[in-house]
């Protein structure tokens, strides 16, 4: 955990004061009573305003109160909102939120809208065992092949277009939707994330007011 925090503050560093206040914006409709905290009940009540559902607040919450006084300071939201952002994922076996290398499932990460992912302890005992996919990877495996799909549909549509008289080869399955043409760098993901967040946080704020 401690390494994701250091990620978090090494891009919260790199952010304009336009960016930053994007934070601001989220940790202050947290922060119900103004006191630079959030406790539970706040922390709670914003997570459900904005994401509904159960969100493993609980799990999460102390996950990120790096100094266990059941209150989150500046810092923790600041984690908090790059967990969010950078889409880390919670184990779908044992529900906990995973620190390190994980285990996703391929089917779910080119063909739906949401992924299944593992983390290594659950993977190991096929914790999968009621999903109805069964290739897995783990996650630094998985970039690697993305990234060779992207390069793959990068060079087939530089190439010149092919005769009528050419049998075309039928698309790969990994590759469907995944040619997106122009991609943004993680860095103006991240931002641009914050920035959706910091936006509903707002419409949250004054729609309880």
């Amino acid at each position: 955990m401690e390494e994701i925090r250091l990620v978090a503050l090494a891009n919260y560093n790199s952010f304009s004061e336009e960016q930053k206040e994007e934070i601001n914006k989220i940790f202050s409709a947290m922060d119900k009573n103004g006191d630079e905290k959030v406790d539970y009940l706040e922390f709670f009540a914003y997570c459900k305003e904005i994401y509904g559902g159960d969100y493993y607040f609980h799990s999460l919450f102390h996950l990120i109160d790096q100094n266990g006084d059941d209150k989150l300071d500046f810092q923790d939201v600041m984690t908090l909102c790059y967990i969010w952002a950078s889409g880390r994922p919670f184990c779908d076996g044992c529900k906990k939120f995973i620190t390190g290398l994980f285990f996703t499932c391929v089917c779910c990460r080119f063909e739906s809208s949401e992924s299944y992912d593992l983390c290594t302890p659950c993977y190991n005992i096929r914790r999968f065992y009621f999903h109805r996919h069964t290739e897995f990877l783990d996650n630094y495996t998985f970039s690697l092949q993305l990234q060779t799909e992207i390069n793959g549909a990068e060079e087939t549509n530089s190439q010149p277009p092919q005769s009528q008289n050419t049998l075309e080869a039928p698309a790969s399955s990994y590759r469907r939707g995944n040619s997106k043409g122009k991609r943004k760098s993680a860095f103006e993901f991240i931002v641009q994330a914050l920035s959706v967040a910091a936006s509903a946080a707002t419409l949250a704020t004054v729609g309880g007011n």
